[in-house]
């Protein structure tokens, strides 16, 4: 087990790329706390019935997990994500309007976010649509993509199966 953590150890990286990686000196390694679940009833004084039996996560043991940044990939694997772009709740009609670029969020939280070019805001809006990744550039923190199908409305039952 590796642990990459944070945007410049990831180098441009997407999850399910093949990459070079070069593990951190142990005093960079991480401490990770292991955890089990497991099923626990609690007794009750002499004469009361128990309670019902739980299910609790309790710690274990901690230990020291290796850590590494990565060099290069190997080789890309971009695909399609599903994407909805979040709006704050104060957006008006006019920024709606707006064209430009906007960063598309993925589903999948182990993909950073898609710079994407849109002609309207609005098209989009509370919508789940493919973005494809195109490219991403050494000076940029987010890869480049581009709009590809519209899936349908956000919590539309069609839309999210």
């Amino acid at each position: 087990q590796l642990i990459v953590s944070g945007q410049l150890n990831r180098n441009r990286s997407v999850h399910a790329d093949s990459v070079y990686v070069e593990l951190l000196p142990q005093s960079q390694w991480q401490v990770v706390q292991e955890t089990v679940d497991c099923e626990v009833s609690i007794e009750a004084k002499s004469g009361e019935a128990k309670d019902h039996e739980k299910s609790a996560v309790v710690p274990s043991a901690s230990k020291k997990v290796a850590c590494g940044r990565i060099v290069g990939v190997r080789q890309r694997n971009w695909r399609d994500y599903v994407c909805c772009i979040e709006l704050s709740g104060d957006e008006s009609a006019a920024d709606k309007n707006r064209s430009g670029f906007f960063l598309a969020t993925p589903w999948d939280r182990r993909i950073p976010k898609i710079r994407i070019n849109l002609s309207s805001l609005e098209t989009v809006a509370n919508k789940r649509f493919i973005v494809r990744i195109d490219d991403w550039r050494v000076e940029s923190k987010y890869p480049d993509g581009h709009f590809v199908e519209m899936l349908g409305d956000i919590g539309s039952l069609e839309t999210e199966t």
